[in-house]
């Protein structure tokens, strides 16, 4: 049924979504403001949530843009978005977004030609006009829906699912910049991008993205070491080449931006098959940009990951099914990319002979050691190329289902597999509670500009020893 239009009060002068409010700079005409006004609780739930997909700015101009098309059209796409899934509301603010204010007045057209009970999928364009009986209109909603072709959206695997507001407030991104970034985009490096995939190129994103991340408060970013590099004698190309995102899902822009000021790695690193897959980065404020989410940091854990817990799993890396979690291509041949909205899934801790016991670890002669966990779904979640570094947080049952507990507290960070995605073959994870006393002394090791390897009474810095700085007795610390 058409959303009724009624008279507008007089003390009423936006939609009443405050996030919606705050960016239409005039007051809406009064028969748009009545097409809010009329909404029911589910209708106004269903816009809450695609406002919240939609980019600082974005949703203002959404709708002011609606506001100056013709009534049937407002009706009609107000009436469409009020009945949006939570997964539509994901997809269509990315649709929206993607296309930008040239394609919306196509949007209006699509919504007006649809019934008003046809389904609508954002994700496979022109779907609803196959309802209509009349061919004429079938037509001109196939027209429409045409012009508003959505992009393809990030592929949702391996066994992950685009994460909503407030899914992981801790989660880092670290990502090219400087030279690196320039030379990667440069005609030449775009080049040699097509020589692996002649007919298909990849954004800018993808491009630039490198590991995970997680927040611990006051500056500091945990990571896996192998997302770090060997930088021995170019220490200063790093810290100008390597920036730190907060406060975002989206990774393509927006969020806090920060320069690196120091990293501590573990010394006995060697790669993240043999263990000690853990650094640590001290950010350099002020940030650049502004937080578009909560920004929370996590704790340590104060007990090991026993078998069976829950845990968060959050990234942005790539997402297809592989046998090598480096391939460039995956198991179908598609062109490897990395998500562009952060993707989020369950996963728990299994026993260490899960891993070692696996054919796909055996064949590569992969076995765990100390400081390493076992975790994996038997719906295929998994991390892959990308999600190095990123953490995975404790979660416990609750009425709602599976939630983080609070305080937050880290099990583990993205270390590496044997692929991604592969049927009942779990990952391996950097047990966090196994280094904690390591984390607590590698704060006393930073030196501005330097990549510091450090363990307990040995620090080293471009393949040579130097003087460490005294850690603190960290066990007490670390329980107090």
């Amino acid at each position: 049924m058409p959303v009724p239009v009624s008279p507008t009060p007089a003390t009423q002068a936006g939609p009443g979504f405050p996030a919606l409010d705050a960016e239409l700079p005039d007051p809406l005409p009064s028969q748009t403001v009545a097409l809010f006004a009329a909404l029911d609780d589910s209708g106004r739930k269903a816009i809450s949530a695609l406002l919240a997909w939609l980019p600082d700015g974005g949703a203002g101009a959404f709708f002011t843009t609606l506001a100056g098309a013709p009534a049937d059209e407002q009706a009609a796409t107000i009436r469409l978005l009020s009945r949006l899934t939570d997964e539509q509301a994901v997809a269509t603010g990315i649709v929206l977004q993607a296309f930008g204010d040239e394609s919306w007045p196509a949007f209006f057209t699509f919504a007006a030609a649809l019934p008003g009970d046809a389904p609508f999928d954002p994700s496979s364009h022109g779907v609803g006009c196959l309802a209509i009986a009349t061919a004429n209109a079938q037509e001109r909603c196939l027209a429409a829906a045409e012009a508003f072709r959505p992009p393809e959206l990030n592929p949702q695997g391996p066994g992950m699912t685009l994460a909503e507001a407030g899914t992981a407030p801790w989660q880092a991104q670290i990502f090219r910049t400087g030279a690196d970034a320039a030379n990667r985009l440069s005609p030449r490096g775009r080049a040699r991008q097509r020589l692996r995939s002649p007919t298909e190129k990849l954004p800018d994103y993808t491009v630039l993205h490198l590991c995970g991340g997680v927040y611990l408060g006051e500056g500091l970013v945990l990571t896996a070491a192998h997302c770090i590099g060997d930088w021995a004698r170019y220490n200063s190309e790093y810290f100008e080449q390597r920036e730190v995102r907060l406060g975002t899902r989206d990774i393509e822009s927006g969020g806090q931006i920060w320069a690196i000021k120091a990293v501590v790695r573990h010394g006995h690193y060697v790669s993240a098959a043999t263990g000690n897959d853990i650094a640590l980065l001290l950010l350099n404020g002020p940030p650049a940009g502004e937080a578009k989410e909560t920004i929370t940091s996590v704790r340590l854990p104060l007990r090991p990951a026993r078998v069976g817990i829950a845990a968060r799993l959050t990234g942005w890396g790539v997402t297809g099914v592989t046998q090598f979690g480096g391939a460039d291509r995956d198991a179908e041949g598609n062109l490897q990319r990395s998500s562009r909205y952060l993707r989020v899934g369950t996963i728990k801790v299994q026993r260490q002979a899960d891993c070692n016991g696996n054919d796909n670890f055996r064949s590569r002669n992969y076995r765990l050691v100390a400081g390493q966990i076992c975790a994996g779904s038997p719906d295929g979640v998994d991390a892959c190329k990308g999600d190095s570094g990123g953490p995975l947080v404790r979660l416990a049952a609750t009425r709602s289902g599976l939630q983080p507990v609070r305080p937050f507290e880290l099990v583990g960070l993205v270390s590496y597999g044997p692929g991604c995605g592969l049927a009942r073959t779990p990952g391996v994870y950097t047990d966090v509670h196994h280094f904690a006393d390591w984390v607590a002394g590698a704060r006393a090791q930073f030196q501005p500009g330097r990549i510091i390897d450090w363990v307990p009474g040995r620090c080293r810095h471009d393949n040579a020893e130097i003087a460490c700085t005294a850690a603190p007795e960290t066990r007490s610390v670390m329980r107090r």
